[in-house]
Parts: C-alpha cells; sequence; structure tokens
C-alpha cells in the first residue's frame, strides 16, 4: 500500500513518514500543497495524509482540485479543531479528519480503516465515486444499486458526526422508517452527511437536529431539520445551484465550499429523486426522496 504524506513542517513529515514506513507501508513525502497536489494527481497512492495549513496552496484547496479528477481515500491533519474545519473538509470530500496533537496508534487506526473502505486512485479519465462512473470522453454516466435503508445510513451519518454536533451541543436524533430504495449506498451515504453537516453548521447551540425517514406514494423521504437563523427566501430558489453561498458576506475560510448542496441535488437526480427546501421562522428543512417501488432488501 503506498501512502501520499503533504505537511509542511519537516519534522511532523518525518515523523509520519517513519512512523508508516515501520508498519510496512510505502510512503512518499511532499513539503508543500502545489508539490503535493501534483504527486496526488499523477500518482497511484492508495492514501493520502493531508495537512490543512500548508503554505501557498492549503490543504482544502488542494483536497477540493484532487477530487476533480480522483477519489483517492484523504485523512485530514489540522491544528485546529473547529467544527467549521471539520464541516468545510467533509463537504469537500474527505475521508476522516484528525486533530493535532494526535497519538500515532490513533492516526495508524483511522489509516486502516480507510485503506479498507478505500480505492486505489483510477489513472484513468474516467471519475469514480462509489459504484458511480463519469466518462467524460463518452459523455456517460452509469451507477451500481443496491437495496439501501435510509434509516440504517442515517444512523451511520449520525454516528460518524456525533463527535463534531457535541462540540456545539448539539443534538442528533434519527426517527422513522421507509422501504428500501435503489440506489448507491456510499453516494446515499455522501447526500445524507452534506445535509447534515449543513445542519450542524447552521443549527443554533443546545437545540436538535432531526433526521425523519418517511414513505409516502411509493417514495421513501428522509428529511433533516434545524433551528437557526434560517434561509431568505430570496436564496431559497439558488441554495442549490454549484459555489451559491446564501451568507456572501461571511469569509470563504469560515463556512462551506458552495458545492455540498449541489452535490446532494445531482446525487437526488441520478437515482431519479429529488431535494427540496423549506425554512421559515428560523425553522429549516431538507428532503431527500426516492422512488421505492419494486425494491427489497435481501433476505
Amino acid at each position: 500500500m503506498k501512502i501520499l504524506v503533504i505537511e509542511d513542517e519537516p519534522k511532523a513529515a518525518e515523523y509520519l513518514r517513519q512512523g508508516l514506513a515501520e508498519s510496512g507501508y510505502a510512503v512518499e513525502v511532499a513539503l508543500n500543497g502545489t508539490d503535493g497536489l501534483h504527486a496526488a494527481a499523477n500518482g497511484d497512492h492508495d492514501l493520502v495524509v493531508l495537512d490543512v495549513m500548508l503554505p501557498g496552496i492549503d490543504g482544502f484547496a488542494v483536497l477540493s482540485a484532487l477530487r476533480t479528477s480522483k477519489q483517492t481515500p484523504v485523512l485530514m491533519l489540522t491544528a485546529r479543531g473547529k467544527t467549521d474545519d471539520k464541516l468545510r473538509g467533509f463537504d469537500l470530500g474527505a475521508d476522516d479528519y484528525l486533530v493535532k496533537p494526535f497519538q500515532f496508534p490513533e492516526l495508524l487506526a483511522r489509516v486502516r480503516a480507510l485503506l479498507k473502505r478505500g480505492q486505489p486512485g483510477a489513472a484513468d479519465p474516467s471519475l469514480k465515486v462509489g459504484d458511480l462512473e463519469i466518462d467524460p470522453v463518452r459523455h456517460r454516466t452509469a451507477v451500481k444499486t443496491e437495496p439501501v435503508d435510509l434509516a440504517l445510513e442515517a444512523r451511520k451519518v449520525t454516528d460518524y458526526l456525533s463527535l463534531v454536533a457535541e462540540e456545539r451541543a448539539l443534538q442528533l436524533q434519527v426517527v422513522g422508517t421507509a422501504p428500501p430504495i435503489s440506489a448507491d449506498r456510499l453516494l446515499v451515504q455522501r447526500a445524507i452527511t452534506n445535509l447534515v453537516s449543513n445542519a450542524i453548521r447552521h443549527a443554533s447551540r443546545q437545540s436538535e437536529i432531526s433526521i425523519q425517514i418517511a414513505s409516502t406514494d411509493h417514495r421513501a423521504t428522509l428529511s433533516v431539520t434545524n433551528k437557526g437563523e434560517g434561509i431568505a427566501p430570496e436564496h431559497i430558489e439558488r441554495i442549490f445551484e454549484r459555489f451559491y453561498r446564501a451568507d456572501p458576506g461571511r469569509a470563504r475560510g469560515e463556512g462551506g465550499s458552495g458545492l455540498g448542496l449541489a452535490i446532494v441535488r445531482s446525487i437526488a437526480t441520478l437515482h431519479d429523486g429529488k431535494v427540496e427546501v423549506v425554512s421559515v421562522n428560523g425553522r429549516t428543512t431538507f428532503t431527500l426522496s426516492f422512488p421505492t417501488a419494486g425494491v427489497r432488501l435481501p433476505a
């Protein structure tokens, strides 16, 4: 297994290189974002360990650029434990996040977990996310599907984001059930993660975020509701556009990338579903819906 470490602090980079090498991995090191992005985009690494605070091109920019061509698993490292930083990383497609200082055994455990579920970066021009494949040469999109339980996937996401929610004194609650949908499991997880991350970012402290699963008219729905400032009516129609942000006055580094909700809409559309939003009196609800006709979970 080949790991790329992008870390600008030489002592930290050597610490990671030595520890990972002694654990049996082939390790390549890049000491800045420019070299790291070039290595990640052109190499055949199984995992990228990426520091956020890099000179010139920071870790977020490296991740964003990398995700346009590859889905190599990325473990982000940062000395900043701010919730918004973590959510921004997840929004851009990070697979895991580790706050410095950390114990090496914890990093090694996360590396092993990511490598078990990750796929090596593809050298061909197609873009893969889970079982979704986009071929820019043939202009063709294909996705492999399986029966997916929305309630089960929602609980996986809330377990994953529970520590981030606790930092803001938020409670995550999943309620309800629905018939299974036919979908790419990883893409559905990504859509739910983006919606819950968005709710965590904008919810009032010490409030509850509700994830409601239901079914109606041969469709399964997942609704994520939070209380906060809400979304102004003039932003509702554009909220799912790429790079559109309802709070343009806030610094880019303090919020999301403007891609998270656009990704949710793309995933919904790919599965003949849709995503809608309603925001009234500070209570905002995003609802994903997918067809369920004829789908059965395996025995």
